[in-house]
């Protein structure tokens, strides 16, 4: 009777679904004006981590997976920290970003070649040695042929990054390889290769008119065809503004969602509406019956850019905006 009793039970169990989830946490543009350099200075160093208010670094911390863009360089100080419009930032920032809670930046955007080739093999040493993931920049071509894929409680999570421009600035010659353009056949080549080998697929878009709070048809556009192609989820940067969102779900498929903009979330610019951004936080789920995990939720956090005066100093408080 026993025996019966567990056969029964392990029976009961062969229906049961497995579901995997992953909290995604997503910001706006990170930058490092002269401003910011200046009000994180210390006795010691650079302290950027109290930039980050307590209720902004307990939903970065909340997150799995929590991205950034990464608009500036870490050269290193012999080559003079600078803010716009050729970035250059202490150590210090990647290493606070860390703290507060980011395990992976974008760095495809037109500030990438700020520093030339050099700049972009630094930066990427860094990150990598503080173990947080980046894409979109890359020092080999063999480092650029590969898809970034990110293993998450279980699920398997490919991230693409592409900038329209890099400020007029050539790429290295012979060394192309080295930032990721926005191209549509390119793109839709990677994504192929990402369906191969992931289950959700994130696509970071450093697109659209600077300062211009809605989206242009180009960015809609490239939006459906890359959505169409596979993508799942697509989060832009650049405007420095918040833009709009646009669901390009079809009928009886997951969920495939654009965010055209996440403004800012720290900078020292002071233009009308660059104080503002987004964090967007998404739930990605993954059934063991399924073969594709698929965003289920997410909200938007809004934040703000306060600009303090300590000690006759002008700081930075990234806050939430209630």
């Amino acid at each position: 009777m026993r025996a019966l009793l567990v056969l029964l039970m392990m029976l009961s169990l062969v229906g049961d679904v497995w579901s995997a989830e992953i909290k995604l946490v997503a910001t706006g543009d990170i930058m490092a004006h002269m401003g910011n350099i200046k009000a994180a200075k210390t006795a010691y160093g650079y302290n950027f981590e109290q930039f980050f208010a307590p209720e902004v670094v307990k939903v970065l911390r909340d997150g799995d997976l929590v991205i950034g863009n990464f608009e500036t360089r870490l050269a290193g100080k012999e080559r003079r920290y600078t803010g716009y419009p050729a970035f250059n930032a202490p150590d210090e920032l990647a290493q606070d970003l860390k703290i507060v809670g980011f395990n992976f930046l974008t760095t495809a955007n037109n500030h990438v070649l700020d520093r030339g080739a050099a700049g972009i093999e630094r930066t990427n040493v860094l990150l990598s040695t503080l173990v947080i993931g980046n894409t979109g920049s890359f020092a080999t071509p063999q480092a650029a042929e590969k898809i970034t894929v990110k293993r998450i409680n279980g699920v398997d999570v490919a991230i693409l990054a592409y900038t329209y421009g890099t400020n007029g600035i050539p790429l290295p010659r012979g060394r192309e390889y080295m930032v990721n353009i926005i191209d549509e056949s390119k793109i839709i080549s990677d994504i192929k290769k990402a369906l191969a080998i992931s289950e959700f697929i994130i696509v970071s878009l450093h697109w659209g008119d600077e300062y211009a709070l809605k989206e242009n048809k180009g960015q809609i556009e490239l939006a459906k065809i890359l959505h169409k192609a596979g993508a799942d989820l697509i989060i832009g940067h650049h405007p420095h503004v918040v833009q709009g969102m646009q669901d390009f779900t079809q009928a009886g498929q997951a969920k495939k969602l654009t965010f055209y903009s996440l403004g800012n979330f720290i900078s020292g610019q002071t233009k009308k509406n660059t104080d503002r951004g987004y964090i967007l936080r998404a739930t990605i789920s993954k059934n063991d019956n399924e073969a594709k995990a698929r965003l289920v939720d997410y909200e938007l956090v809004k934040t703000i850019v306060k600009r303090p005066v300590r000690n006759g100093i002008r700081s930075y408080s990234v806050e939430i905006l209630k």
